[in-house]
């Protein structure tokens, strides 16, 4: 027999903040720093809403994501040409984000990285692969200045010291 909750602190945090049969349907883990610095990243809210579309086909980070541009155009509500160019333009940067320059590799180009295959048999097209990993530098890079900065600050921070009575 199932155990019925007396409390809501019974319930894992996801059901507590969502309710079970919404977070039975699925759900994305987008972390903090993506959100918090999507303006200095310069991401713009319909390539935001393009990469969490395309992060729900993200099983982990040893696999990428393969959904088709008209699945996330229904997904959406967006033409087929609005989410190549979202794509496109997540994938294609013409530079590193502000102040993270000397934290990336030289050969970062974009948040994802785009695998375009074609289908062995009659040479035609099949879905892309959406890679992650240029995006997981960037948020570790912004981590670890925050870090610097944090560290920082609590080293130049005075300290009160109280003399016995």
């Amino acid at each position: 027999m199932e155990k019925i909750a007396t409390n809501n602190f019974e319930l894992p945090q996801l059901e507590r903040k969502w309710d079970k049969g919404v977070i039975d349907c699925g759900w994305v883990a987008v972390p903090n720093l993506l959100l918090e610095h999507q303006g200095r990243l310069q991401i713009t809210s319909s390539e935001l809403n393009v990469l969490l579309a395309l992060m729900k086909f993200w099983v982990d980070g040893a696999h990428a994501a393969y959904p088709s541009i008209k699945t996330i155009s229904k997904m959406l509500g967006k033409t087929e040409k609005t989410i190549q160019n979202n794509i496109r333009s997540l994938s294609h940067r013409d530079g590193k984000p502000n102040g993270l320059e000397r934290l990336l590799p030289q050969d970062w180009t974009g948040f994802i990285r785009v695998h375009r295959r074609k289908s062995p048999d009659n040479n035609g097209n099949l879905t892309n692969l959406y890679n992650f990993q240029p995006l997981v530098q960037v948020l570790h890079a912004i981590d670890e200045e925050q870090k610097k900065v944090k560290q920082e600050l609590q080293r130049r921070k005075p300290r009160i010291i109280l003399n016995p009575l």
